[in-house]
């Protein structure tokens, strides 16, 4: 009869751990670069409602600029409207 031989390191540690611990850094690092992204939807307290379907919202821009858009959304499309030519920065603010 043959005797069944299983593959063993030193320590009695099996293959099978050995490939398991070292695969275990790779799939936390895969996993590590899965954070989600900071939210580009203006907050709720700068949009007012027009219709059901249109908002009206003031956005601020990374450069601290803000300008007026219409956003509309429906259950299958959406768009964005702004008013590009009178965004802070771009035109001169009353009182100056």
């Amino acid at each position: 009869m043959k005797r069944k031989t299983k593959m063993a390191l030193a320590g009695g540690i099996g293959i099978m751990a050995v490939i398991a611990f070292l695969f275990t850094p790779v799939l936390l690092l895969t996993l590590a670069g899965c954070d989600t992204a900071e939210s580009s939807e203006p907050s709720r307290e700068s949009c007012s409602d027009v219709s059901g379907t249109v908002r009206q919202c003031e956005l601020t821009l990374d450069d601290t600029r803000k300008v007026d858009c219409l956003i509309y959304h429906d259950h299958r499309k959406g768009g964005m409207s702004c008013d590009w030519d009178h965004a802070s920065g771009a035109d001169r603010e009353p009182g100056e």
